[in-house]
This record gives C-alpha cells, sequence and structure tokens, in this order.
C-alpha cells in the first residue's frame, strides 16, 4: 500500500464517497479521515461500510451526524474499533 498510485487511487475513491453526500460540505481532513478508513483494507468493502454507517445513522435520524460520526461506527462495523471501557 506504499505506491503513490495506490494511495491516490484511494483519496479519489474517498473524495467520491464524500463528494455523493451532498447533504453536508467537506474538507481535506475528512477526506484523509476517509482515506485512512479504506487504506486498511479492500477499498470497495470498506466503502461500502461507510455507506452502511451513513444509513444506520440516518436511520437513527440523530441531528448534525458528520463524517467523523460515520468513521467511528464504520470503524465498528469493521471490526477496526474494539469495545470499550
Amino acid at each position: 500500500m506504499n505506491d503513490i498510485a495506490d494511495r491516490m487511487d484511494i483519496l479519489k475513491r474517498a473524495d467520491q464517497i464524500l463528494g455523493g453526500r451532498s447533504e453536508e460540505p467537506y474538507d481535506v481532513m475528512s477526506v484523509l479521515m476517509v482515506a485512512e478508513f479504506l487504506a486498511r483494507g479492500d477499498t470497495e468493502e470498506r466503502a461500502s461500510i461507510i455507506e452502511m454507517a451513513d444509513g444506520v445513522l440516518k436511520s437513527w435520524e440523530f441531528e448534525g451526524c458528520d463524517i467523523m460520526d460515520i468513521i467511528v461506527v464504520a470503524e465498528f462495523l469493521a471490526g477496526d474499533r474494539t469495545e470499550s471501557a
């Protein structure tokens, strides 16, 4: 995953994911958070996990959910985040 071209592809994919969420503006830190999540495994599988996390938060109808909330839920779904005490 050290190849620059691979990392550029991941950044582009992260930007596509965020661009599809037109209800809120996003910045470079949001793109990097999504890219870091995607870079931990199969990119397309992890992209679908982000979509699932976004769907979960929308179904709960929380006010003001942002990309950090989505990443935290996605990390939990992907098994990246262990139970916290």
